[in-house]
């Protein structure tokens, strides 16, 4: 509560608004502006962590702060994915804010990490968070992941059977 009521969150929002914008590609390739964004987001993760009103704060910089970095090649994808985790863990009503945007960033970003294994884990636990919070499951993002993986495994077997039959 303390941080909150200092607005240390504003400044680590302020802090990642700056150093994002001047990167068009939204992935610093300076060393230093990576370990930046690797502490500012484990912040947001703990400042978040199982506390409802500091979820929301976080959730509501989501998708032009926290999801664009989930695909990051260095080790700021996992501070991200984190970030991520914290703001949906215990919390139903977040997680039932879970959208098609968020799940189609998180399976893209399943798909691009196809060489790194340890990758693959994290973002599955990201989906695993947003569909089962609490323990109790959101049927409607389990309907929502479902359709998005047999439109995957469709589009596969579509382009394997073209293949095969050319």
């Amino acid at each position: 509560h303390m941080f909150r009521t200092l607005g240390t969150h504003g400044i680590v929002f302020e802090c990642l608004t700056s150093v994002l914008s001047h990167e068009s590609p939204r992935m610093p390739r300076d060393d230093n502006l990576n370990k930046l964004l690797y502490q500012s987001f484990s912040f947001l993760a703990l400042y978040a962590a199982r506390q409802p009103l500091n979820q929301e704060i976080v959730f509501s910089h989501l998708h032009h702060m926290i999801i664009p970095q989930l695909i990051n090649p260095r080790e700021v994808f996992s501070a991200a994915a984190e970030a991520l985790i914290a703001v949906f863990q215990d919390n139903r009503v977040l997680s039932s804010r879970f959208d098609d945007s968020t799940c189609a960033a998180i399976f893209t970003c399943l798909k691009q990490s196809a060489q790194r294994q340890e990758w693959r884990w994290i973002y599955l636990r990201c989906l695993s968070i947003a569909l089962c919070p609490k323990g109790i499951p959101i049927k409607r993002n389990q309907h929502r992941v479902l359709r998005r993986v047999f439109s995957v495994l469709l589009k596969y077997y579509y382009n394997t059977i073209v293949i095969i039959v050319d």
